[in-house]
C-alpha cells in the first residue's frame, strides 16, 4: 500500500528489507520511509509548549490534505495522533505510521458505520468512538 502513496503531506515510502533470522522459521521486514528531522507534533509540543493560532491552522491544514488524499484512494489511517504526524524544518507535515491502516472499498460513501464498528484499531485515547 506504501508504495503507491504520493503525496506532500504522506511520508513517503522508500523501500524495504526482507529476510529470514537466524532460525529461518521467522524473518524480519524492515521499512525505510522519508526522513524528517523536525520529529513528531508530540515530540514539539513537548519541547515547545503549545503552539500558536497560526501555526495550528497550518499543520491543520496539511493534515487534513494528507487525510483527503487517502481517503480518495480508500485508505482510513486508524491511528491519527501526535505521535505520527511528523514534521519537516520548513515546516511541512506529514502522516506516517500506517501499521494500523486499512483499505476500505468504496470509502467513504459505501462504507456504512457497522462496517467500521468490527474493525476499530489505533491507540485507544486518540480514538473516536460513535459505534
Amino acid at each position: 500500500m506504501l508504495q503507491k502513496l504520493d503525496h506532500p503531506n504522506i511520508v513517503k515510502y522508500l523501500g524495504c528489507d526482507r529476510a529470514l533470522s537466524d532460525n529461518s522459521e521467522r524473518g524480519y521486514i524492515k521499512i525505510f520511509m522519508e526522513y524528517l528531522p523536525g520529529g513528531s507534533i508530540s515530540s514539539m509540543l513537548k519541547l515547545y509548549g503549545s503552539f500558536e493560532e497560526c501555526i495550528i491552522s497550518k499543520f491543520t491544514k496539511k493534515i487534513l490534505l494528507g487525510l483527503r488524499y487517502l481517503h480518495s484512494h480508500g485508505i482510513i489511517h486508524r491511528d491519527l495522533k501526535g505521535a505520527n504526524i511528523l514534521a519537516a524544518h520548513d515546516g511541512t507535515v506529514k502522516l506516517a505510521d500506517f501499521g494500523a491502516s486499512k483499505i476500505i472499498e468504496g470509502l467513504p460513501i459505501e462504507t456504512s458505520q457497522g462496517d467500521m464498528c468490527h474493525s476499530l484499531k489505533g491507540t485507544l485515547y486518540w480514538m473516536a468512538l460513535r459505534c
